[in-house]
């Protein structure tokens, strides 16, 4: 099983702060929220797995609409051009955007498809 919170922190730093949903931090804003809520096997070669499926949910906070859908299209660019799918997004009131991604992993070199 893999766990794409590193990836994911590390390819979106640049645009807000990362943090995990649930952690003990305080976040501040902007910043962008994410969580790997499903994570299941899609292929198994010789005992071993071999590809996952992975969904995500990732969400932006925004001082203003217009900052949280400004770093929501950053963060959507961002994900699709490393091999994520969009699955779902709206806003959610003034301050807070949520999306959803999903992509398929193959475990031994962390390729990703489409």
């Amino acid at each position: 099983m893999v766990d794409l919170n590193p990836y994911v922190d590390r390819i979106l730093r640049n645009i807000a702060p990362v943090e995990l949903a649930g952690s003990e931090s305080s976040e501040k804003i902007p910043c962008i929220v994410i969580e790997q809520y499903d994570n299941r096997t899609a292929v198994v070669l010789e005992g071993e797995e071999f590809l996952s499926d992975i969904c995500m949910q990732i969400d932006v906070y925004g001082r203003t609409p217009e900052e949280r859908s400004l770093i929501a299209g950053e963060v959507s660019e961002t994900m699709t051009a490393h091999g994520f799918i969009r699955t779902a997004g709206k806003p959610m009131g003034s301050q807070r955007f949520t999306m959803t991604f999903r992509v398929r992993v193959n475990e031994t070199n962390y390729h990703f498809h489409q």
